[in-house]
């Protein structure tokens, strides 16, 4: 059992980097267009300005999504890893 809980922390721990890498990259992209938008020529090119907005806002409801992924695995991992704790005893002999 505690095997397969060990698992599972390495599997949600290698989940919540990814979706931080992953955040970290979309914030980027969601401030570069932000700040495309707040340039005064911004509109001149009107097609394209429209496939930026649309752009902003599926990033920004993929954001929203990651950061509920990333909330949930961090506090499933985190319980996760307070049972362990109870479980295995600091001086125990490791695998």
């Amino acid at each position: 059992m505690v095997k397969h809980q060990m698992l599972l922390a390495e599997v949600l721990e290698s989940d919540t980097l990814f979706l931080e890498e992953a955040i970290e990259r979309i914030e980027k992209r969601k401030k570069e267009i932000e700040e495309y938008l707040c340039r005064p020529d911004a509109f001149q090119e009107q097609t394209y300005a429209v496939a930026v907005q649309k752009e902003l806002i599926e990033i920004s409801r993929r954001l929203q999504e990651y950061y509920s992924d990333w909330e949930r695995k961090k506090f499933e991992l985190e319980d996760l890893l307070r049972g362990l704790e109870t479980e295995i005893p600091e001086d125990a002999p490791q695998e």
